[in-house]
């Protein structure tokens, strides 16, 4: 084993930025850069993008190194609703909010979808151990406010209605002052609570 792979080994942090790992050498910028490429190339070290590192060998919290990339966000939509029990099955895909720009990006064979949401709607989670995950109600209004924008379907038969806080739900669709997910939820209100 390397002495820089000990050295990265012991940093308790994961992922590991550049900035980390040299902190805690006393290699030049250069030979660091050089270095961590032949970990890579050997296996013991993963390249999430450009200047953020994972170890090969260690379980890879993809919920933390996903917010870690797509900073400033949170998670929601099916990944939130799955994580809060309301949905059985576990989504192909972790789904962040973000009021920078869309896109999908990989971690392994994990997919990230993160879609862009205006900063006035960047609310409605709870942050624990680190993790910013939507409330259930607002992972629906998120999902609903994507189909909107024709990128998602709600998945009606698929949730768990009796657990999700209907007050809650329409509170949340009069915050975001937008009529369509107003009455989306006044709708859900009609044909699923009564």
């Amino acid at each position: 084993m390397s002495k820089l792979l000990t050295i990265i080994k012991k940093i308790p942090k994961t992922p590991l930025t550049f900035r980390d790992i040299a902190g805690a050498t006393s290699m030049n910028t250069n030979t660091l850069r050089v270095s961590l490429h032949r970990l890579m190339k050997h296996g013991d070290l993963i390249s999430l993008r450009k200047g953020l590192y994972s170890l090969a060998d260690k379980d890879m919290d993809i919920e933390r190194i996903a917010a870690e990339m797509c900073y400033p966000s949170y998670f929601s939509c099916e990944w939130a609703l799955a994580h809060h029990g309301l949905i059985h099955q576990i989504p192909y895909r972790l789904e962040l909010m973000t009021p920078k720009r869309s896109r999908t990006l990989s971690i392994g064979s994990k997919e990230i979808s993160v879609h862009h949401l205006k900063m006035d709607l960047f609310w409605g989670y709870e942050i624990t151990d680190g993790i910013w995950m939507a409330t259930p109600e607002k992972a629906i209004i998120d999902i609903l406010y994507l189909r909107r924008l024709g990128q998602k379907t709600l998945p009606v038969d698929e949730i768990r209605w009796k657990s999700v806080n209907r007050k809650k739900l329409l509170q949340f669709a009069r915050k975001t002052r937008k009529s369509f997910l107003v009455l989306a939820c006044e709708g859900l209100n009609e044909k699923l609570f009564h």
